[in-house]
């Protein structure tokens, strides 16, 4: 495999597959979701992009304290440790 193609590996999860565990330890990578299948390993696949989306979802759609209408707190375990200006 080139070197660079590594960064844009996605091991989704991890089975306790000889080979896999092999392949994994190859590239220096982990796989993100762990359990014990050893049959339809495609269920990984599947599991783990619906993970990598609702991740890049929540990135995306997510909005800043300011935006929402969030204020500054004046007092309690907040106050004092927010920036004034809640962007």
């Amino acid at each position: 495999m080139a070197p660079r193609v590594k960064d844009y590996v996605f091991t989704s999860a991890a089975y306790p597959d000889p080979l896999h565990q092999l392949q994994l330890q190859k590239l220096g990578l982990q796989g993100a979701l762990h359990y014990d299948f050893t049959l339809a390993q495609g269920l990984g696949l599947t599991l783990g992009l619906s993970l990598l989306d609702a991740s890049l979802d929540m990135l995306n759609e997510m909005r800043t304290f300011g935006a929402v209408g969030v204020t500054v707190a004046e007092d309690g375990p907040g106050k004092g440790r927010q920036r004034k200006e809640v962007l």
